[in-house]
């Protein structure tokens, strides 16, 4: 597992934030930031859990996404907001923490995708399978619909 960034709730807005009209969230880069914190404003038809609206996140990669949410309380189902990324939410007592698996690894991507909201509405229109682009499927246990 390796530490990716740190997403935090704001009620300001910040300079360079992008607009995710599907998510109804503005986000900022977190690459942008030498912390890697990723500036999280959440509209109020943001339909994400109120947890992941509320408290920050910490995002971790890890080798294998399946693997890593056995057992686990899943907030936001496995999906795939950009090609090349699978992500999901789950809660760790009591703090959401966001599980990111690279396809061909971390080094490989240009630019890897945020955790929360990364998508913009060109890249995830397209998503033709399951479970990609901005659909958020909540979930209480890995496993149950």
């Amino acid at each position: 597992m390796k530490y990716s960034h740190i997403g935090i709730p704001t009620t300001i807005s910040k300079p360079g934030e992008k607009y995710l009209e599907d998510l109804d969230i503005y986000c900022t880069d977190h690459e942008s930031n030498p912390y890697g914190i990723q500036w999280m404003r959440y509209g109020k038809n943001c339909s994400l859990p109120g947890i992941v609206q509320e408290a920050a996140h910490i995002a971790f990669e890890v080798e294998n996404l399946e693997k890593a949410l056995e057992g686990k309380e899943i907030l936001i189902h496995p999906n795939s907001p950009s090609e090349g990324v699978m992500v999901a939410f789950i809660l760790e007592d009591g703090t959401p923490v966001v599980l990111l698996e690279y396809k061909g690894g971390y080094a490989e991507l240009n630019r890897p995708v945020q955790a929360v909201g990364s998508q913009t509405g060109e890249r995830n229109r397209d998503a033709a399978e399951p479970g990609r682009g901005s659909e958020w499927t909540i979930l209480s246990k890995h496993g149950e619909a």
